[in-house]
């Protein structure tokens, strides 16, 4: 509960502080999200953006799987995966419920977090083509920086791919598909897919 009601504070005072300066300087970024909230379900813009984020969600899952599959295939030695997958899921359907619910919160905090530097660097360049430029830059380097460490030049071209894609799909569709996005990702890396329902 406590951690329920500390994630909830947090996306809500984050998102208090960052939807005037968003609205005031891009604006386009909050539109289908902003529709979302007034509960605008039938808009075609929100159909596209969650659209848009589940196919590259999805689509950078598979990514990540590639650069596992090369890396064992080329270093001749795999991450161990078994403990990165929740195991409620399948033990019943309120397993499943609350994992997609928790899910949800941690898509809405990294999405905020990726708005929050885009404006930063906005307000700093006051260029948008600079700022989308370097918040991709920013984005690569933070996740290829161990990459870089341990000189794995593959994980550190699938970064460059990913940090791509997310630059591409905020800059582009916004705040919703980026959220999307990152959901999709996450449950395809974390949630075991099986066809016993």
């Amino acid at each position: 509960m406590s951690f329920g009601l500390y994630l909830a504070v947090l996306i809500g005072t984050t998102y208090i502080a960052l939807e005037p300066l968003a609205r005031r300087w891009w604006s386009e970024l909050l539109i289908s999200w902003n529709r979302l909230l007034a509960g605008d379900f039938r808009d075609p813009m929100i159909g596209r953006d969650i659209l848009v984020g589940g196919f590259f969600g999805v689509g950078g899952s598979l990514l990540q799987s590639l650069q596992r599959l090369l890396q064992e295939s080329v270093f001749g030695k795999g991450e161990q995966i078994s403990n990165q997958f929740f195991l409620e899921p399948l033990s019943s359907w309120t397993g499943t419920v609350s994992r997609l619910l928790e899910g949800l919160a941690f898509p809405v905090l990294f999405g905020l977090g990726y708005l929050f530097l885009l404006l930063v660097l906005f307000i700093i360049f006051r260029n948008k083509k600079t700022s989308i430029v370097l918040f991709g830059l920013l984005i690569w380097l933070s996740s290829a920086v161990f990459a870089f460490q341990s000189r794995q030049w593959i994980a550190a071209i699938f970064s460059l791919i990913a940090a791509s894609i997310t630059t591409f799909v905020i800059a582009r569709f916004g705040l919703l598909a980026i959220i999307i996005t990152i959901f999709y990702s996450a449950l395809c890396n974390v949630s075991l897919i099986t066809f016993n329902t």
